[in-house]
């Protein structure tokens, strides 16, 4: 929120998914749906408080997006339309 640049990873996305299935492969359904559903709660929270600008402006996220607008890391687009 406050619109510091997050380092990039050092690690592929292939990396990071497998560890993190690693960490919860043990840990029961509910659990992971509740966790889900709470981290979903809490980026819509965030979301809501950002402005269309930060959606929508190309290489106003680029750790997160690259060169894409914020928006489409919510939506899954490949490339804005």
């Amino acid at each position: 929120m406050q619109h510091q640049e997050i380092p990039p990873s050092e690690e592929s996305d292939d990396q990071i998914n497998a560890m993190v299935f690693e960490e919860h492969k043990l840990h029961p359904w509910s659990a992971l749906h509740a966790e889900s559903e709470r981290v979903y709660a809490e980026l819509i929270q965030l979301i809501e408080h950002l402005s269309e600008d930060d959606l929508t402006a190309p290489n106003r996220f680029p750790s997160i997006t690259g060169e894409k607008p914020l928006y489409v890391a919510f939506i899954g687009c490949k490339s804005p339309q």
